[in-house]
């Protein structure tokens, strides 16, 4: 009986000890976090994964947008072979920190989809990016891939109708003496780095639009100087681009014309045929006639259209002389300068379609002596007077032009030697627009 009296007992105090021990919730957390603790840490380091690819896709957006305007600057200066355009965003999208190198980039010019798809002003980098998988490892071996797009468009910009091509050269564009330039609703553009890369001297007086230059302006008399649209001259502003810089030299492999024919043109009135066209071995275009040597034109020449090359030589037109014709290019090559007398009457035009449309007098990129454009008030040039490098002095009032026409002066420098006066309604003369103090700006 005593034996069961314990036997009793005993089980009660375990049942006891069970009950209570089944009532307490001590340590209960405890047993929680330690089943939910390796869900959570992976979740945060989910959380940090994830975190880091957008850090890293905002990275490489940053640089496809740097990219982008790193192309977009090189277009504005006129380059446009899509690898110079490439090899420049690449460079750009290293320095922000992209490692993909050349096989991750890519580039589009004009994009061919996107908002500015066909724009031909418009520039679309796209890059790549791999990223290796951290935490996320565990559920897929592949790497991380994404793409960013960015376009940037070149755009705005303001019309000029004279530009200096020349890099470094002091008074690029220079305006000296009596002088009188009134250009109306253009502007005066220099490329020249220099201090005083446009130049007022003297009593010469400026009218323009603006003025944009890479460099500098220097104006001994400012109060001489007025600018029509913009508060002051832009400096340190972008390069304008050579809108003539993909045009095909003429052929100059015609024979020069000589005796009776070359008096003709100096001379007489000159017809088609004499000497007979030639055909230009890059376009097929006509040429018309080549003159060699030098002369002085000093009667009335009637010029068809066609291009006349003047090779070598100094061209001079005299006062009192006629030089007339629409559709007209003048080449001047091989060393050849042209020098028109004020006195002269001067009406030629540029042709309006072809290979060289809008220029009415072209100097070869080789470089021609300095050349002389003295316009009295019967001048008429209608078209580009295009020269890279080739010192320009340009004296020629442009206004009188019909509706639609004027006249651009592009040379490595320009020197205004008299009274000039340009507009900037080019729709009826065949020329390209000249623009400067384009800006760029991500688009898309």
């Amino acid at each position: 009986m005593r034996i069961m009296r314990k036997l009793k007992a005993r089980l009660l105090a375990s049942a006891g000890r069970r009950a209570a021990f089944a009532e307490d919730r001590r340590g209960a957390a405890a047993v929680v976090m330690a089943i939910l603790l390796p869900f959570l840490l992976a979740g945060l380091a989910f959380g940090a994964e994830l975190g880091f690819w957008e850090l890293q896709r905002r990275k490489v957006q940053n640089a496809a947008d740097a990219a982008a305007h790193a192309a977009a600057t090189q277009l504005r200066q006129g380059i446009d072979e899509e690898d110079d355009l490439r090899a420049a965003a690449l460079a750009v999208a290293e320095l922000g920190g992209y490692r993909m190198g050349a096989a991750g980039i890519a580039l589009e010019n004009p994009p061919s989809s996107g908002g500015f798809a066909g724009d031909n002003q418009a520039i679309l980098v796209t890059l790549d990016h791999v990223q290796d998988r951290w935490f996320s490892g565990v559920f897929s071996k592949d790497p991380v891939v994404f793409t960013v797009r960015s376009t940037a468009r070149v755009e705005n910009g303001r019309p000029a109708c004279v530009l200096s091509l020349a890099p470094t050269a002091p008074e690029a564009i220079a305006a000296k003496g009596s002088t009188s330039v009134s250009l109306g609703g253009c502007d005066l553009a220099a490329n020249s780095i220099a201090s005083n890369a446009v130049a007022q001297q003297g009593s010469a007086t400026i009218t323009a639009d603006c003025i944009s230059t890479v460099g500098e302006t220097s104006f001994q008399n400012s109060s001489n100087v007025t600018l029509n649209d913009c508060p002051a001259p832009i400096e340190h502003g972008p390069l304008t681009p050579d809108p003539y810089r993909d045009v095909p030299e003429p052929s100059t492999a015609a024979v020069c014309a000589t005796g009776a024919d070359k008096n003709a043109f100096l001379t007489n009135p000159h017809k088609t045929g004499t000497p007979p066209p030639t055909l230009d071995s890059m376009t097929g275009a006509v040429i018309g006639k080549k003159f060699c040597g030098g002369g002085n034109i000093q009667g009335t020449t009637e010029l068809s259209s066609g291009i006349y090359v003047l090779s070598g030589g100094n061209w001079k037109v005299n006062s009192g002389a006629v030089l007339r014709g629409d559709g007209v290019t003048l080449f001047l090559t091989d060393g050849a300068a042209l020098d028109i007398s004020g006195g002269a009457t001067i009406d030629l035009s540029a042709p309006k379609t072809g290979p060289w449309s809008g220029l009415v007098v072209y100097f070869d990129r080789n470089g021609t002596p300095d050349s002389k454009i003295n316009g009295g008030s019967n001048f008429s040039m209608v078209g580009a007077v295009y020269g890279t490098n080739t010192h320009i002095e340009f004296s020629g009032n442009t206004t009188g032009s019909g509706p639609g026409e004027c006249t651009q002066v592009i040379g490595y420098t320009v020197t205004f030697i008299g009274n000039s006066g340009f507009n900037t309604d080019c729709s009826n003369s065949g020329t390209k627009e000249i623009r400067s103090a384009q800006g760029i700006r991500i688009v898309e």
